[in-house]
């Protein structure tokens, strides 16, 4: 197979180094190891790839079983179905042997892709690749480029492993993911690598709540900084730091000088164009916000969180019709409650109501723990009653669940926010606790045009 950049199979254009796809000047939306599995067989040039051939080079061995790689050529099968609704399927089974591409791939001359229009096309994910798309895009790593590509082979799957367990998304995968790290910076201790490394999972597992602020918080800033001590402008270290700047300290500006430093050195670094825009968003620069979470979606557009910023964004920006679109893309990809709500307020503008009814069974599925289902289920009924008697008693299961869930308190600001009972909803958001809600993030309520009238 020719080593051109860019080629065509099918009417697609693939480019090779990027991984993107496009149809007729649209972005075909791709989760990272489908993009990853299509390149392997564009690479085959209509060869048979073994299934055994495929999990070796998607994942670090023994990382996961056969039923993600199942999964993975699922997603790219409807990646493409949805980009081409009716068409044969491009890519083919061969019994157990493996899986091909089946139209011919032929290089093409241009040394520079067109600027790309894109469309948003929904995957619908099994709950194991659901968690999965939330992670950042697994490494890659380009010879001669990057410092990842530089590490020593044991480093390497280290880093590997490490990140495959970081994209699960558990507290327990996370803390297995920060072993693995640690071996990497064994391995390489002249690496900022593997610090960096560190200090991302930390900062993910501050998220998770799985360590105490006051600890994980100091671990995690030590470790960034360890890695720029390495390399001074290395791209996710000071992402890292510029999240703790931003969430620890509030010092925005600091924080946003410390991302724009993160993407002038590599421009293709998503997660720093996402943590840029969250800054750019609390600080209600909403067209700024906007750009940025559109060239993080430009760079991975399969990215479930990289969607629900943009979207969210769009929706502060009163762009409605592209919030709903964009929120539905995410939530297609993963069902998470903070874009299933905001996709939720997002119909309840446009006036929609059997979408606003589907979103809130969505996100009231999304409820791991009873209470949580149980108050979500309160405020369904509550935003369906028809009568006073109706909501009044679903007032007052959602106030009783609150006595012991933040989210059913949150739930119960906006049910209060709705009837104009704004002392009440004010004194909830005043809480404490107010910020641990799954719902929405606390830092936006000020702009939000639900809550701008409660938080002057």
């Amino acid at each position: 197979m020719t080593e051109q950049r860019f080629v065509r199979f099918d009417g697609y254009r693939f480019d090779r180094q990027t991984k993107l796809l496009t149809l007729d000047g649209r972005v075909v939306a791709l989760q990272s190891k489908a993009a990853d599995a299509l390149s392997i067989l564009v690479d085959a040039g209509g060869e048979i790839v073994s299934k055994e051939a495929l999990r070796e080079l998607l994942w670090p061995p023994d990382a996961v079983d056969e039923g993600s790689l199942y999964q993975t050529i699922y997603l790219l099968r409807r990646a493409l179905s949805a980009a081409k609704p009716g068409c044969v399927m491009p890519i083919e089974t061969v019994g157990r042997a493996g899986y091909r591409l089946v139209p011919r791939v032929e290089p093409e001359t241009i040394t520079e892709p067109p600027r790309a229009r894109i469309a948003l096309y929904p995957v619908v994910a099994a709950a194991l690749l659901a968690l999965v798309v939330l992670a950042a895009s697994a490494p890659r790593f380009i010879p001669g480029e990057s410092p990842e590509a530089k590490l020593s082979p044991a480093a390497r799957r280290s880093h590997a492993i490490g990140h495959t367990l970081l994209a699960q998304r558990t507290v327990e995968s996370i803390s297995k993911s920060i072993g693995y790290f640690k071996a990497v910076v064994e391995a390489d201790p002249q690496s900022a690598v593997g610090y960096a490394d560190l200090g991302g999972a930390y900062t993910i597992l501050l998220g998770y709540r799985g360590i105490d602020e006051k600890k994980g918080f100091p671990i995690a800033e030590r470790y960034a900084r360890q890695a720029l001590a390495r390399d001074p402008t290395y791209p996710p270290a000071l992402t890292t730091l510029g999240f703790i700047l931003f969430e620890r300290d509030g010092a925005d500006e600091a924080a946003a000088q410390m991302l724009r430093r993160a993407v002038e050195r590599d421009p293709r670094f998503g997660p720093a164009w996402e943590s840029l825009g969250i800054v750019d968003l609390a600080r209600d620069r909403l067209q700024k916000a906007q750009n940025e979470f559109g060239r993080a979606v430009e760079l991975n557009p399969g990215m479930a969180p990289y969607l629900m910023w943009q979207g969210i964004a769009q929706y502060y920006a009163a762009n409605f019709s592209a919030a709903a679109a964009t929120l539905r893309a995410s939530t297609d990809i993963a069902a998470q409650p903070i874009a299933l709500y905001y996709l939720l307020l997002t119909y309840e503008v446009e006036g929609d109501v059997k979408a606003e009814k589907e979103t809130l069974g969505r996100l009231q599925r999304t409820a791991t723990q009873k209470a949580k289902l149980d108050a979500v289920g309160a405020f369904v009924d509550f935003k369906a009653a028809r009568s006073e008697v109706q909501r009044a008693r679903s007032l007052s299961e959602i106030r009783r669940i609150a006595k012991r869930d933040a989210d059913a308190r949150f739930l119960l600001a906006v049910s209060y926010g709705l009837l104009r009972r704004d002392r009440e909803a004010l004194a909830l958001l005043r809480r404490r606790d107010a910020r641990d809600v799954a719902f929405i993030d606390y830092r936006f309520l000020p702009i939000d045009p639900h809550f701008k009238r409660l938080m002057r």
